[in-house]
């Protein structure tokens, strides 16, 4: 095999990389959009009460992220759930945007 072969071999190799990341990219897109739409009506909808009067509005140590609040994020177990990244995830929507609903609804549905 012949250094101009292997120069062609090499770039057909790159094109066909370059097609399957096109695709892939392309049909992550379409998946997105696709979820998007599905689930965009969530946002007219407010918190429920379930379980958001307790894991949001009362919750006090989601209204401040500190050392205090950390610690009872990855320590505790509260209604026989340890989920400290949800706990998490809750404070930084309640710092960025208070208990504005549709923004919290936004983030669940972008993650």
């Amino acid at each position: 095999m012949t250094s101009v072969d292997l120069k062609n071999q090499y770039k057909h190799k790159k094109e066909i990389a370059a097609k399957l990341t096109w695709i892939v990219w392309t049909v992550a897109l379409v998946v997105f959009i696709i979820i998007y739409v599905v689930y965009q009506p969530l946002l007219l909808n407010g918190f429920i009460n379930w379980d958001d009067n307790v894991y949001l509005l009362m919750n006090k140590h989601i209204h401040t992220l500190n050392k205090d609040s950390l610690l009872w994020m990855f320590s505790s177990i509260d209604r026989g759930n340890w989920h400290p990244i949800t706990w998490l995830f809750h404070c930084m929507n309640y710092i960025l945007w208070g208990l504005n609903p549709r923004m919290h609804h936004l983030f669940s549905l972008l993650i």
